[in-house]
């Protein structure tokens, strides 16, 4: 399996996106998580042309969309000799376009279904007349060239380029279609950078600095490393773009092979599909952030900082390091004595199947507890005191993440309502749809919960403050909840079928508005989703076959690496504990006699 996943990263150039075109909108891969079905397509499955209700016409600057027609459920979309900025969405064929007033006259691209076997072409002729001319800004397009000027006529090539010239009040207008990262798909230990864009500059309050599509183009940033990785970076937005990992192209095996390298070659399990050092105000809307080994978003000593509207899904699966869909492991503030705003805002979001699939490790702490113990699909954390506000949750979907919907450590005075959770903690059997470890918020209200029935509605390592009235389902901690929560036979109109609107056990109110709702529904169909859990089941088999392989691949100490040379692993089942000496005694007692505290 290792030499056939060489093999393809040899040849990713040609072969990873139609690979993960193929399977990432159900997981990437095979596997037994749980599935719930997609939102109506674009149309039945039909034979009939492609762009029969397509218009066959339309001005400069004016937003183009067409729901292309499938073939049936698994059909899979592409386009050859299409215009600039002409992109379709491979799973929901949704086919966008902005014209600039230089593509007036008429342009035919080739419309390509694939389903099975079965593949349809189709010439398809669009007419563009007169508009509007193109708004000021830094433009950039997979036909660009880093050597032009950056204006809508000379584009640039890459976003790593556009934003060196970016300065405060620019808007960074991509065009339609695919951008990588330098480097995708070779070999890791020779990359020059180990990110799409590395974004260091900053706005101002007054005029931030915004990366965003021309028009309603379709825009995808792909990348086997980071995507966007910011740092001391300020007043920055990032708006309607999608962000995708290689993920789907990756297993066990894979992260496995590098648990106990401390080299370059990390980076290809490690990658994140934002991440935010050190940097304050920036706001993510309207983002597909998926499939990354990593967190999907991540913000490490910055604050004010918000993801809204956005789709977080399939992250996290195979990084050591331990993250979740959207992780603010350590967040830090500059303005300690102004406590009362909210300095991270998560609004909005449809987070689902981030899920932590391997033991991570912290060589440093001298003793790696081997157990998978992250993989929220949102969480917050200030264990190191260094954030100092408050923090907002609200309007969220959150869904069949591994561990929480939600999780929560050392963090106070939050505010968390009308969220919806349901199914998580797929992976962590000690967790719940939300986790409070150390934490007492400041109102935790009208959300709704439907726990999975041996897993925990609200799970608190201390009490149930500012707890108020919620919706739950019964769980296993029914009999534990605060009166607060009112306990209904269903809180979902029919969770099963993707309807997560309330029931009509639940008063309006009650979590995310219907306005949410819908928009929620809506961004299932316009990006073809299927709601499912991580592929990969996390049982006790499982965590002991990864427990057997690294410790079987233990390397001998060496004052070279970062590994320590008095390193303890801990198998949390049996309590043993075990040295470099040990390593073949697993799953036995130590020979060695070490304890573990």
């Amino acid at each position: 399996m290792d030499r056939f996943f060489l093999t393809m990263r040899q040849l990713l150039a040609i072969t990873l996106l139609a690979m993960l075109s193929s399977s990432c909108g159900g997981g990437g891969g095979g596997g037994s998580g749980a599935t719930m079905p997609p939102a109506p397509g674009p149309g039945p499955g039909t034979t009939e042309n492609a762009s029969a209700s397509c218009a066959t016409s339309t001005g400069a600057g004016q937003n183009y969309l067409c729901s292309l027609r499938p073939i049936d459920a698994s059909t899979r979309f592409s386009l050859q000799g299409a215009p600039e900025g002409m992109a379709v969405h491979p799973r929901s064929g949704r086919l966008y376009w902005t014209p600039m007033p230089a593509q007036q006259g008429r342009s035919s691209v080739t419309i390509i279904r694939t389903s099975g076997a079965r593949h349809l072409t189709e010439v398809f002729a669009l007419d563009v007349g007169s508009g509007s001319p193109a708004a000021n800004g830094i433009y950039i397009s997979p036909i660009g060239d880093d050597s032009q000027l950056g204006t809508a006529q000379a584009p640039l090539r890459t976003l790593a380029a556009a934003v060196s010239k970016a300065g405060p009040g620019d808007t960074l207008y991509l065009r339609g279609g695919d951008y990588y990262n330098d480097g995708f798909g070779t070999d890791f230990s020779t990359r020059s950078r180990n990110n799409l864009a590395r974004i260091t500059s900053s706005g101002t309050a007054g005029m931030k600095i915004t990366i965003r599509p021309h028009g309603n183009e379709y825009v995808r940033l792909i990348s086997d490393v980071n995507g966007l990785a910011f740092r001391d970076a300020r007043h920055w937005k990032l708006q309607n773009l999608e962000l995708m990992g290689t993920a789907a192209s990756l297993d066990v095996q894979d992260s496995l092979s590098l648990w106990w390298d401390q080299s370059d070659a990390q980076n290809q399990i490690q990658g994140r599909g934002i991440s935010l050092n050190s940097s304050y105000n920036i706001e993510i809307s309207g983002c597909v952030i998926h499939h990354f080994p990593g967190a999907g978003v991540s913000n490490n000593g910055g604050a004010y900082i918000t993801v809204a509207d956005s789709v977080i899904y399939n992250n996290a699966w195979w990084s050591t390091a331990g993250t979740h869909g959207f992780a603010n492991s350590s967040p830090a503030t500059e303005d300690n004595t102004e406590t009362q705003p909210f300095k991270v805002i998560m609004r909005g979001n449809l987070v689902f199947g981030n899920q932590s699939s391997m033991i991570s490790h912290v060589f440093s702490k001298g003793v790696v507890k081997l157990e998978i113990d992250e993989g929220n699909g949102l969480h917050m954390q200030n264990n190191g005191g260094n954030f100092f506000g408050r923090f907002l949750a609200e309007q969220n979907l959150s869904l069949l993440n591994g561990k929480a919907g939600l999780g929560l450590n050392t963090v106070d005075n939050s505010v968390i309502r009308n969220n919806a959770f349901y199914a998580n903690a797929q992976a962590v059997v000690r967790s719940g749809e939300l986790v409070l470890q150390s934490s007492s918020s400041q109102n935790i209200s009208q959300n709704l919960f439907h726990a999975l029935p041996d897993r925990n509605t609200i799970r608190t390592s201390d009490t149930y403050a500012g707890v108020g009235s919620n919706y739950a389902v019964a769980s296993a901690d029914t009999a534990e909840l605060p009166a607060s929560i009112t306990q209904v036979s269903a809180v979902f109109a029919d969770p099963a079928n993707g309807d997560f609107s309330r029931s009509a056990s639940v008063p309006a109110g009650n979590g995310p508005d219907d306005a949410n709702v819908a928009r929620f529904h809506q961004l299932i169909s316009e990006q073809g989703l299927t709601l499912r859990a991580a592929p990969t089941a996390v049982t006790p088999a499982y965590l002991r076959q990864l427990r057997a392989r690294i410790l079987q691949d233990w390397p001998a100490p060496d004052p070279q690496d970062d590994i320590p040379e008095n390193l303890i692993l801990e198998d949390p089942d049996s309590g043993h504990c075990y040295r470099y000496a040990d390593r073949m005694d697993y799953p036995g007692p130590p020979s060695s006699g070490t304890v573990c505290r």
